[in-house]
C-alpha cells in the first residue's frame, strides 16, 4: 500500500512539475514526512500499550499501581512479625491442647464455641505472620530496586511475584476458617458432643491452617 501510494504520488509531482521526475528536496520531504508519521504512531501504540500494562492485574487481582503501597504494609507488617508469630504459636498451642483432650474422651476447659473463636484467631494470626515473613524478602527487593530511582514496569512485576507468592495459602487458610465454622455452628446449635467423626473433620480442617503456615514461612 505504501509503495503504491509512493508511486502515486510521484506521478503526481511529475505530471504538477510538467513531467519532470521530484526534486531531490520534494523527495527528502516526502520521506521525512513518512518517517514521522510512522514514529508519531509507534509512540502512540506503545503509550496505549504501557498504559494497558500499568492496568493489568494478575491473577489475585493485584494492579501494578498497587504495587507500591502493598509492598510498603508487607514491609510495616515484617516489623511485626515476632508479634504475629507469637501470638499465632500461643494460640495453636492451645488448641493442640484442646484436640488431644477431646481425642481422648477427657474434659477440657474449652467449650465448642471458645474453640471455634480460637480457630478464627489463630487463622488471622496466622495470614499475618505470612504477610509479615513475606515482608523480610519484599523489604531487600524494594531497597534494592528503589536505590537507583523510581520503580519500573519490570521491578514492579517481580515485587507482585513476592508479594502474591503465598496468596494460595493464605485463600486455603481463610477456608479454613469457613470450613470449621460450617462444621461447628450446627453442634453448638444443637447442644451436644462431637461425634467420632467430626473430631476427625475438625482436626483436619486445623491441620490445613498448620500445614499452610508452615509451608509459607518455612524459611
Amino acid at each position: 500500500m505504501k509503495k503504491m501510494f509512493s508511486a502515486m504520488l510521484c506521478v503526481a509531482l511529475v505530471l504538477v512539475s510538467g513531467c519532470s521526475e521530484p526534486s531531490l528536496d520534494e523527495r527528502l520531504s516526502y520521506y521525512d514526512s513518512v518517517a514521522k508519521s510512522e514514529r508519531e504512531k509507534s509512540e502512540r501504540e506503545e503509550s496505549i500499550s504501557r498504559e494497558a500494562e500499568i492496568k493489568e492485574v494478575d491473577e489475585w487481582g493485584v494492579s501494578l499501581d498497587d504495587v507500591e503501597w502493598l509492598t510498603k504494609e508487607a514491609i510495616r507488617k515484617s516489623e511485626m512479625r515476632s508479634e504475629y508469630r507469637s501470638e499465632y504459636t500461643r494460640l495453636t498451642v492451645r488448641i493442640d491442647s484442646f484436640l488431644r483432650d477431646v481425642k481422648k474422651g477427657k474434659a477440657s476447659e474449652y467449650n465448642l464455641e471458645d474453640f471455634l473463636k480460637m480457630h478464627a484467631d489463630a487463622c488471622k494470626a496466622g495470614i499475618d505472620y505470612i504477610e509479615a515473613h513475606t515482608g523480610d524478602d519484599v523489604k531487600f527487593f524494594y531497597d534494592l530496586y528503589t536505590g537507583n530511582g523510581e520503580l519500573d514496569k519490570t521491578e514492579k512485576d517481580l515485587l507482585r511475584t513476592s508479594l502474591t507468592l503465598w496468596y494460595g495459602s493464605i485463600q486455603e487458610i481463610e477456608q479454613s476458617g469457613v470450613d470449621m465454622k460450617s462444621l461447628l455452628e450446627p453442634v453448638i446449635s444443637e447442644d451436644r458432643n462431637l461425634t467420632d467423626e467430626e473430631i476427625q473433620r475438625v482436626d483436619d480442617i486445623y491441620q490445613k491452617l498448620v500445614e499452610k503456615v508452615d509451608l509459607a514461612t518455612k524459611y
